[in-house]
């Protein structure tokens, strides 16, 4: 389909685009991660929900610095904990 082909095609640059202007840094991940989770604390206690952010790095292989882009992180955590007050 003539339609599905243009809006992948579309996505696909977008997406590109996105990735080349990304800006990957060293960062704490467990700690960044922690970070922004807490800003829903209200929001989560307001629904009766409880938000563990327990990691134990050893068990998972987390290193101590990862690079990633902080603004799209950021962006995916608080879409990810926005949803699931949302959807709980």
């Amino acid at each position: 389909d003539e339609n599905y082909h243009c809006g992948f095609t579309e996505h696909f640059f977008f997406s590109f685009n996105s990735a080349a202007a990304a800006k990957f840094e060293p960062t704490d991940l467990v700690s960044f991660t922690t970070e922004i989770a807490s800003h829903f604390s209200y929001a989560l206690a307001s629904a009766g929900l409880t938000l563990s952010t327990n990691v134990i790095q050893d068990s998972f292989a987390i290193p101590q610095q990862m690079f990633v882009d902080r603004d799209m992180w950021e962006k995916l955590v608080l879409n990810l904990l926005s949803n699931a007050i949302k959807y709980s």
